[in-house]
């Protein structure tokens, strides 16, 4: 016990005298060229808004795990559709003959491709069944009367109408390109 103990000692002492027997220039030269330089200046912290916490009710606004897609309100007219308000889309044509894509909703659809012919840019458009249906500029698809006012390569813009208290609500809707996974 006393050699372990001994021998401890020697092996710490040993240790410290190494330790006062170097040279420390190499560490004095660095502090003394560190201590020459101007220190950088902190960046000023950029100042976060709290964000405002928004009770969700069902029952109004959007639902919140539906994508996007209904943009803005433009228009409200009176619920009579007279032949100048449909003229001037103002409301739905409730007289034309509806087509096909007008009898799914219109999250049900599916936007898969696009491709050009004669000049003109259609879009794919996939229903829940699976049946692919190529679309154009001023084709109806969706339940509220949605007219396709434009298609990109990566999208489709629309307009539709919707009843809100009686009166016709037109907004834009936009139904994007769907990447596969």
């Amino acid at each position: 016990m006393k050699l372990a103990k001994l021998s401890g000692l020697l092996f710490m002492s040993l240790g410290l005298t190494g330790c006062l027997m170097g040279s420390n220039d190499d560490i004095d030269k660095y502090i003394a060229s560190k201590a020459d330089t101007k220190p950088k200046p902190i960046p000023q912290v950029k100042f976060v808004e709290t964000v405002k916490k928004i009770a969700f009710s069902p029952t109004e606004g959007k639902a919140p795990f539906t994508p996007p897609e209904i943009e803005k309100v433009t228009k409200i007219t009176d619920e009579d559709c007279t032949a100048d308000q449909v003229a001037r889309e103002l409301c739905p044509d409730l007289k034309r003959s509806k087509q096909q894509l007008e009898k799914f909703d219109f999250l049900d659809l599916s936007m898969v491709g696009t491709y050009s012919q004669s000049g003109s840019l259609w879009a794919l458009i996939e229903d829940p069944s699976g049946q692919i249906h190529r679309v154009r500029t001023g084709y109806y698809m969706g339940k509220e009367y949605g007219k396709i006012v434009s298609i990109t390569p990566n999208r489709i813009d629309l307009s539709e109408f919707t009843k809100n208290d009686g009166k016709w609500l037109k907004r834009s809707r936009v139904k994007l390109l769907k990447v596969k996974d």
